[in-house]
């Protein structure tokens, strides 16, 4: 057996043209299985290993993909990285991240230093006072593709992958109201975020009228502390609320631990649901309510967007992808 296999060594001995064994490789999804498979199986039994830096030569692709994050310290973009990262593996891609740590200048930034290192592509997941989308429309024109996933900004063109935030918030705003609460609370985002805060907002607000009930939003970063304070801030109304719907599993956290201070029994006096289904909500006395964003699938879709379009641009269409999360029912919410 020969050394040292190439794309098209293995073509000629299939009998297959060099882009299908490319495509092949890279798990490429116009690809079927059956021919996948086989083309994978023989190159793992002629031990067939890629030049990047050759392959990179002749397509001129670095097979390096960017990912901007808000933070890296919350479980929900830890699963949306391994969703990407297990996806542009198996298409033969490598993934670099950086974190704005919430500051657009800061992202802005880790986007010049991902294009001068030269990726195929960047992913983000814009930081809390992004002022708009000019900036990432500029990157766009100037050859560097750049979709949207999670938090994306209105009206700018550019690819998204999101869940549908105005349905979770309607369903948890409803189970709280299905559960007999009546003067129920939204602790809110601000806006200037992007467009998911702003969604949970409308979600709530309908599920409130609808219901006849009058809608009552309390805004802020929606950290531990923002929640301690917004609740001790609401137990001190003369009418006090009788459940919490919060846009963060943080803050809801934070208005637990207030609650709890002040001997007041979770689920049976006063409601609480929070968002994004971090790990301690299950732990938590009593078990969080919560929504599960579907995190790593959010990575994986997003991902797999962006290589196609990478592949074929002048075919791909672009276009706004909702997925649908899940609510999750615990005691928080029950009476």
């Amino acid at each position: 057996m020969r050394i040292n296999y190439t794309i098209h060594d293995i073509a000629k001995e299939l009998s297959i043209a060099p882009s299908t064994v490319s495509r092949a490789l890279k798990d490429h999804p116009r690809i079927s299985e059956k021919t996948r498979k086989e083309i994978q199986a023989f190159a793992k039994k002629v031990n067939y290993k890629q030049n990047s830096l050759a392959s990179a030569l002749r397509s001129g692709k670095s097979g390096f993909i960017g990912v901007c994050l808000p933070t890296t310290n919350r479980n929900f973009f830890a699963n949306v990285i391994k969703g990407i990262e297990e996806v542009a593996n198996k298409r033969g891609n490598s993934i670099f991240i950086t974190q704005s740590n919430e500051d657009f200048d800061l992202e802005k930034k880790n986007i010049d230093t991902l294009i001068r290192a030269g990726v195929d592509g960047i992913l983000i997941s814009v930081s809390r006072n992004a002022p708009d989308s000019q900036y990432y429309k500029d990157i766009f024109e100037q050859g560097t593709p750049i979709f949207f996933f999670d938090r994306s900004l209105d009206e700018t063109g550019i690819n998204q992958t999101v869940i549908d935030d105005y349905q979770a918030a309607y369903q948890a705003t409803q189970h709280l109201i299905d559960q007999g609460y009546r003067r129920i609370v939204h602790f809110a985002g601000l806006f200037h975020t992007a467009s998911l805060y702003r969604e949970r907002q409308r979600g709530y607000k309908q599920a409130i009228y609808d219901a006849g009930l009058e809608a009552d939003v309390l805004f802020s970063k929606l950290q531990l502390n923002d929640g301690k304070e917004h609740m001790q801030n609401l137990l001190a109304r003369d009418v006090k609320p009788d459940a919490i719907f919060s846009a963060s599993d943080y803050a809801a956290l934070g208005a637990m631990m207030v609650l709890k201070e002040n001997n007041i029994k979770i689920g049976t006096e006063v409601g609480l649901i929070g968002f994004a289904n971090e790990p301690f909500t299950e732990f938590v006395d009593p078990p969080l309510s919560t929504v599960d964003q579907k995190a790593k699938s959010i990575g994986e879709h997003a991902v797999s967007s962006l290589l196609n379009y990478i592949d074929a641009p002048e075919t791909y269409i672009f276009g706004k992808t909702v997925l649908t999360p899940q609510l999750i029912i615990r005691s928080s919410s029950i009476r």
